[in-house]
């Protein structure tokens, strides 16, 4: 409940951000980290959070290169997800100070690189 809550909170702080995508969960989800997604910048905002020591990652692989021949399959929508994704921490470690804090930063990162 915790994380549905922490990323509700967060989706609100980023809801317009420049350059940011945000997908709706399905309803009765489970919550694990909060995901935004960049068609610009992400590697270079996520290399930004890391270097506060935010609580980031940008892991994120289609399915198919654990189980098929990548030349064999057409994933678009995993391909995107793992070229744009970054997943931020909404767990017990974080409060809503951290999260005001990575979302400001986030926003104001990407108000100065003008998506």
């Amino acid at each position: 409940e915790k994380r549905k809550e922490q990323s509700l909170y967060l989706k609100e702080k980023l809801q317009g951000a420049e350059g940011v995508e945000i997908l709706e969960s399905i309803n009765g989800s489970t919550y694990w980290r909060f995901n935004i997604f960049l068609e610009k910048y992400r590697d270079e905002l996520f290399l930004y959070l890391i270097g506060k020591k935010y609580k980031v990652s940008s892991w994120y692989h289609s399915i198919d290169l654990l189980f098929e021949k990548r030349e064999s399959l057409y994933t678009p929508n995993s391909d995107w997800a793992g070229e744009s994704v970054i997943n931020i921490w909404v767990n017990e470690d974080v409060d809503k100070r951290y999260l005001d804090k990575i979302s400001s930063d986030i926003v104001n990162f990407l108000g100065k690189k003008k998506c």
